[in-house]
């Protein structure tokens, strides 16, 4: 049962892309899955691997399952934290309200999470809150009308990441 699951979530975890990860995290903690040390620590590691990839609400979703997941949390290295410091910090400007409330207070729950947040860090999340509670800055100000914002926030993300030089694979090759 729910073991076979934690041995396949183990097995896939290294080539798992920045949305398998989330998925994982939103799954695992909504169901009892077993996973072992070896597995806490190769979904931590996907986590930390994918995080440069991630998009604002992957970001959201996988600190929120570092929350509901403590086994997850104890085994991310201090590098696997700051680079989803630097993925909150990235996406910043492209959360919707929820995202930004929710990233803001998740990092707070986690203190290996809140002790690897730079200050420009901090302070691009505070942006995104401020910016999506007084309605400024587009789709991001908009968490309320439904697919069209969803559709539009990945037309705006993805036009974000064009501009810096990130194409949406994971950068790495197949082996």
């Amino acid at each position: 049962g729910w073991s076979a699951l934690g041995v396949a979530v183990e097995r896939a975890a290294p080539e798992m892309r920045s949305e398998d990860v989330c998925d994982t995290f939103d799954a695992i903690s909504k169901l009892e899955v077993a996973l072992s040390a070896s597995g806490w620590n190769a979904v931590a590691a996907a986590a930390e691997r994918t995080a440069p990839d991630m998009n604002a609400r992957e970001v959201t979703h996988t600190l929120q399952g570092f929350v509901n997941l403590p086994a997850a949390a104890a085994v991310m290295p201090s590098s696997g934290w700051s680079a989803l410091g630097a993925a909150a910090e990235r996406t910043a400007r492209t959360m919707r309200r929820k995202d930004a409330i929710n990233t803001l207070h998740t990092i707070q729950l986690l203190p290996a999470a809140e002790a690897a947040m730079s200050v420009t860090g901090w302070s691009a999340l505070g942006q995104a809150a401020e910016r999506t509670a007084l309605g400024r800055g587009g789709v991001a100000a908009d968490a309320s009308s439904g697919d069209a914002s969803v559709a539009e926030r990945s037309k705006e993300e993805k036009a974000l990441e064009r501009g810096s030089g990130k194409n949406g694979s994971s950068g790495s090759s197949g082996s």
